[in-house]
């Protein structure tokens, strides 16, 4: 997830975009510290790629300063306390828990999941500003929560005792980093070998996402001739995850009526859509409790809410195409760890999405991913 989670029924878009800042330890008061998550200022021209890493993946902080986490995509900064490994947090509070009191499925076959909306909030409202930070000791876990409002730092004072401490995003698994408190006294990197630890950080994330997208055009191809199906990467990324390639590849194929198109998600940390023929805003839809069933967000429901739960789309189940106008829905798909490194049931979430082009009519089928905004393809059927 990047940039945006639209509520489908509010349509309450949260984004936040901000420029990197590395500030200037200095001797007697520290200037604060700076981790910036994202870099959207380095992703090549033409590309819609995001960096699930933080910049840089390790700070160091002397005891009694400051610390602050820019935000430039959808992302938590969350410290750890002592001892917590980012596994044992992601695990009980990742982006998404299973809506175990509803049993239904969904009309793609899924079992029901909620965003962990939780632990996606700051663990304070009060603090965070750089006028009234939040304070870290190490004993409890200080989180910033995804960003809902307008661009600014969250900013913690650092008040733990020398030692590593583990910070993470709870959005993306994998996306982690180490908070090095020294003392009082001791020496810190300057802001240039910082600044050169980042450029070099860059180089190496954006090698990894070049041979990604360098593996994804070699496996977008006819699984077997006689099949007429293909495969279209619906997502991939870095080896390491650390840049997630938000893209449809190839971006349009040319098929025949009667061929089968298998959409099969890569990213470790990522969910996508395959949603023909437009974004429907219905990618995280808001409902209310009602013993085992679910109402939806309106006046036949809960009356606008607050909801108590935000449900993962669980689509509309069509896989037969016909024309460009039909509407067809995966729900959330991805790979096989987006589930398991958050402990939510493999259920949850399809590892492939597959429509069938039989009967379709000659033109132009464009679809897209609804959780991520720019993140759309075309297929071509003659």
């Amino acid at each position: 997830m990047h940039t945006r989670v639209r509520f489908a029924a509010t349509g309450a878009t949260f984004f936040i975009l901000t420029q990197l800042i590395l500030a200037s330890p200095v001797r007697g008061v520290d200037a604060p510290a700076t981790v910036t998550a994202d870099m959207p200022s380095a992703v090549p021209a033409g590309r819609t790629w995001a960096f699930n890493d933080f910049f840089p993946r390790t700070v160091t902080v002397r005891t009694g300063s400051d610390l602050q986490f820019i935000n430039q995509g959808f992302h938590t900064l969350t410290l750890l306390t002592s001892g917590t490994t980012a596994k044992q947090d992601q695990h009980g509070n990742g982006v998404a828990l299973s809506d175990t009191d509803d049993t239904t499925r969904n009309l793609n076959g899924t079992t029901h999941a909620v965003l962990n909306t939780a632990a996606l909030g700051p663990t304070s409202t009060t603090c965070g500003a750089p006028t009234a930070p939040c304070s870290f000791d190490g004993s409890a876990v200080v989180s910033s929560g995804v960003p809902a409002g307008l661009p600014a730092p969250f900013v913690v004072h650092v008040a733990a005792s020398p030692g590593i401490y583990t910070f993470l995003c709870r959005v993306h698994a994998g996306m982690t980093g180490k908070l090095k408190v020294v003392a009082a006294s001791a020496e810190v990197p300057s802001a240039t070998q910082v600044q050169h630890r980042v450029a070099k950080q860059i180089a190496k994330d954006l090698r990894g996402a070049w041979a990604a997208d360098r593996r994804a055009g070699q496996d977008a191809e006819v699984e077997h001739e006689r099949s007429r199906t293909w495969r279209v990467i619906a997502g991939t990324s870095s080896q390491d995850g650390k840049v997630a390639l938000l893209e449809f590849l190839p971006k349009n194929i040319d098929i025949r009526t009667g061929d089968r198109v298998v959409f099969v998600p890569r990213s470790p940390n990522e969910p996508h859509t395959v949603t023909f023929p437009v974004d429907t805003g219905n990618e995280f839809v808001p409902f209310c409790e009602a013993g085992s069933t679910d109402l939806p967000l309106g006046p036949t429901g809960c009356n606008f809410g607050p909801p108590d739960e935000v449900e993962f789309d669980g689509g509309n189940g069509v896989r037969h195409i016909t024309s460009p106008s039909t509407s067809s829905d995966s729900g959330v798909i991805g790979a096989r760890r987006v589930a398991s490194d958050i402990g939510l049931a493999r259920t949850a979430i399809l590892n492939r999405w597959s429509v069938s082009f039989a009967g379709a009519s000659a033109g132009t089928y464009t679809y897209v991913c609804m959780i991520h905004p720019g993140m759309d393809a075309t297929i071509t059927v003659h």
